[in-house]
């Protein structure tokens, strides 16, 4: 089992967005994968200087959710629905409180696919 990362397009909106986790892969302008071999505890390649600057940083899903619960407070949750397939949800924390922002009217095959599409909602959200 693995964890799964974001596709090219959502990368490209996590830097849009100032999505700056350090990541062990990177996308290049064309959205190739390349993985870094020179580190052990990742780079922000999102970063607009250097030699990365026309790179894209490729987290997992699971590590761009965190950023932004933490860093915008905005919560996405992939859930499965009455009819078995996946939706998700996403919810803008205030304090202890949170409000439903947006759920989603599609079904999706796998969790993955959901919570995908739920980040890049959720990242569009970022002003």
């Amino acid at each position: 089992m693995k964890e799964e990362l974001i596709t090219f397009e959502t990368a490209k909106l996590a830097k849009e967005k100032g999505f700056n986790g350090k990541c062990y892969k990177m996308c290049d302008p064309m959205g190739n994968i390349i993985h870094d071999t020179y580190t052990d505890y990742g780079v922000n390649y999102n970063s607009n200087e250097g030699k990365h600057k026309d790179m894209y940083s490729l987290p997992n899903q699971s590590l761009l959710q965190k950023w932004l619960r933490e860093k915008h407070k905005i919560h996405v949750v992939a859930d499965v629905n009455d009819t078995l397939s996946w939706v998700y949800t996403i919810q803008m924390l205030y304090k202890a409180k949170y409000k439903t922002q947006v759920i989603a009217n599609n079904s999706y095959k796998t969790y993955e696919a959901a919570l995908e599409e739920g980040l890049q909602k959720a990242l569009k959200l970022i002003k």
